[in-house]
């Protein structure tokens, strides 16, 4: 008898095992991606946070804006780009003043988490 090959079972119990391989690098992969888009919402609000400041030492006030590109303004802001398209990857994102404080959120479109920055708190965190 030639044993020559496999046998249909031991491709089957392959094939299986390289599926469950795969799903399991899929399911990983889609929330690392979200992390990500996460994570970039966070960097530009901090960013944003900081050139808010540095706009309020020049003009002695802080820049109200509704929208990451409108937020540009903002000295040394850039917002970060969708890649699929020409707009701002992340919206919401908005700072409302009053007076001589600031309150910025911000959330990427492809993202989970809302991010707040409070000027009288003076830190960044991730709204409830």
């Amino acid at each position: 008898m030639n044993n020559k090959g496999f046998t249909l079972i031991e491709l089957l119990v392959a094939v299986a095992i390289t599926g469950i391989l795969a799903s399991l690098a899929v399911v990983n992969f889609i929330e690392y991606r979200k992390d990500t888009f996460n994570t970039v919402a966070q960097s530009d609000l901090r960013v944003a946070g900081t050139a808010q400041e540095a706009y309020f030492v020049d003009n002695s006030e802080y820049l109200s804006c509704n929208g990451a590109i409108d937020c540009e303004q903002l000295p040394g802001f850039l917002a970060s780009k969708d890649p699929d398209s020409p707009t701002a990857s992340i919206n919401p994102f908005n700072f409302q003043v009053t007076g001589d404080t600031f309150l910025g959120t911000a959330k990427h479109k492809k993202g989970t988490k809302t991010f707040i920055i409070d000027s009288t708190e003076g830190s960044l965190k991730e709204t409830p």
